[in-house]
C-alpha cells in the first residue's frame, strides 16, 4: 500500500484530505494538534521538528502545515518566519518523489508577517 505524509492533517482541509486518502493510501499525519480523521501513524509535532529527518520515504508528501493567524503573525512575526519558511523548507527535504504545497489565496497581499511567510515559502 502507497504511503503518504500530510502535515497540518489536524486542520479544516488536512482532516478531509486524510479521511479521504485513508480509504486507499496508508496516511501518516503531522500536526501539534490531535487528529480530527483516523491516520495510520500520527506525530505530534510542527513543521520545524528534527523528527522530520526520521522519517522513511513516503509514495507523497502533502504539506498543509502552518500558522495561519493574522494578528497573531503581527505579534509574534519570528514564530511565524520561523515556522512557515523553515519548517516548510524542512518538509520539502523529506525523501520523496512526489510533493504538493498548500498555499493561501492571502498570499498575494503583503498586509502581515502570515503573508509575507506564506510568500517567501510559495
Amino acid at each position: 500500500m502507497k504511503k503518504i505524509l500530510v502535515t497540518g492533517n489536524s486542520g479544516y482541509i488536512g482532516s478531509h484530505l486524510t479521511k479521504a486518502l485513508s480509504r486507499d493510501y496508508e496516511v501518516w499525519g503531522l500536526d501539534v494538534n490531535q487528529p480530527l480523521a483516523p491516520v495510520y501513524e500520527h506525530y505530534y509535532s510542527d513543521i520545524k521538528s528534527t523528527l522530520l529527518g526520521k522519517f522513511t520515504k513516503f509514495d507523497a508528501v502533502v504539506h498543509l502545515a502552518a500558522l495561519v493567524r493574522v494578528g497573531e503573525s503581527k505579534e509574534n512575526p519570528y514564530d511565524y518566519y520561523d515556522t512557515n519558511i523553515n519548517g516548510t523548507m524542512r518538509v520539502v527535504g523529506l525523501p520523496t518523489d512526489n510533493f504538493i504545497f498548500a498555499s493561501t489565496s492571502c498570499a498575494t497581499q503583503c498586509a502581515s508577517p502570515y503573508v509575507v511567510s506564506k510568500l517567501v515559502a510559495d
